[in-house]
């Protein structure tokens, strides 16, 4: 999910480990992880390694917002960016943090090395308190800002195809839903006949390549 090229980079990096996360969760949650010892601790050894690399996104967030003010940042996405720096900033010490995540990778690794059962790979991605605390609320504001980024995206692409419809004289009608449980839903409908109007067609035709990255 990339934002555009003119925001915060730092925002765009953040999102691109994030969005990695959300995945690992949503795969966990539906169990759509490997069952087999190797297959477990590698997958865990995996995110494990996008928790840390989220984490240290964050914090470069944080500090490109306090040295900028997030002037760059859309201000459709900029509460949820505040949400990760304060989470950052609610972190005793982020060294420490970072410490404690990569010494539970190496305990991983030697999981897979010594071939040992992944009965206690469970017991050896658990942080110890106060670092699972921390990680969590990162994890909570940067998956927050992943979603938000979702529906920016989503809302620019759909101006943009309004307006370009617009601009062939095509009748467009758009309509966007807010989900109570955050999610957001765009339509965009379109009103040509295809038969009799190649010349739509073919603008039709070319713009949705471009849309998804075709061109």
């Amino acid at each position: 999910m990339s934002l555009n090229a003119d925001t915060l980079p730092a925002v765009s990096a953040l999102v691109r480990e994030g969005m990695k996360t959300v995945e690992w969760q949503n795969k966990h949650a539906a169990g759509h992880l490997p069952t087999d010892d190797v297959g477990t601790i590698s997958t865990l050894l995996e995110m494990v390694a996008d928790d840390e690399r989220v984490v240290a996104a964050s914090i470069e967030l944080a500090r490109v917002l306090r040295a900028t003010g997030g002037q760059d940042v859309p201000s459709e996405i900029q509460p949820e960016c505040e949400f990760v720096a304060q989470a950052v900033g609610s972190v005793t010490d982020v060294s420490a943090l970072q410490a404690v995540m990569q010494t539970r990778s190496a305990r991983l690794r030697d999981l897979l090395v010594d071939g040992k059962p992944a009965q206690g790979a469970s017991r050896t991605v658990a942080l110890p308190a106060p670092y699972d605390g921390e990680w969590a609320g990162i994890r909570r504001a940067v998956t927050l800002l992943c979603n938000q980024v979702q529906i920016y995206n989503a809302t620019r692409q759909q101006e943009a195809m309004v307006e370009a419809a617009r601009q062939q004289g095509v009748e467009v009608h758009a309509t966007s839903t807010r989900s109570d449980d955050g999610s957001s839903t765009s339509i965009v409908q379109f009103a040509f006949n295809p038969r009799s109007e190649p010349e739509r067609r073919r603008w039709w035709h070319r713009f949705t390549r471009r849309a998804g990255g075709d061109e």
